[in-house]
């Protein structure tokens, strides 16, 4: 004899919401601030292209637009998988100082400094803006290869897998942690 399913053998809806709602609350707000970013431009690369494809009748506009649109999503899907797998390294600690913010180079260098009393370089393109003595935390791609020891090195190494900063507070106003 066949049972007949009732409503309580199906998962419940809304703790499914729930439990799709908690993992994406574990992704960092940089992470999906980016994502949905990306996800908008890829379509609307891939609409505004194709409607303007199709109007000037021009078969290599909509392949190319699609072609573009695809990359973008493929990028905004990776950074996803990136977030949800915690293949990222964070950095946290108050900017002590600025160095290097001249119109003719495009890196600034910029001197952290942790609870522990540790200092480090990291190198970072000019157009992200930052204030000394506040703290932040900083999202880069994770890497493989050990750091080497040498600041400078190690700094430029960091260029290229910034994913992006978050504020975190104001420091204290004697520069230490």
């Amino acid at each position: 004899m066949m049972r007949v399913k009732d409503a309580h053998d199906a998962p419940q809806l809304p703790a499914c919401i729930r439990k799709k709602k908690w993992d994406s609350c574990n992704i960092p707000g940089i992470f999906t601030d980016r994502i949905l970013k990306l996800g908008i431009l890829s379509f609307s690369i891939l609409f505004l292209g194709s409607f303007m494809g199709i109007q000037m009748e021009s078969p290599g506009f909509i392949f190319w637009s699609v072609v573009l649109g695809v990359e973008i999503f493929v990028q905004a899907l990776w950074l996803l998988h990136t977030a949800r797998t915690g293949g990222y390294e964070v950095v946290e600690g108050m900017v002590l100082e600025i160095t290097a913010r001249s119109p003719f180079k495009k890196f600034q260098k910029i001197k952290i400094g942790f609870a522990d009393g540790a200092e480090t370089d990291l190198l970072l393109e000019k157009n992200i803006h930052m204030e000394q003595g506040s703290r932040y935390r900083f999202y880069f791609r994770r890497r493989q290869d050990v750091l080497s020891g040498i600041k400078a090195v190690d700094a430029a190494l960091s260029t290229g897998s910034f994913y992006g900063l978050e504020e975190i507070g104001k420091g204290r106003g004697d520069g230490k942690m």
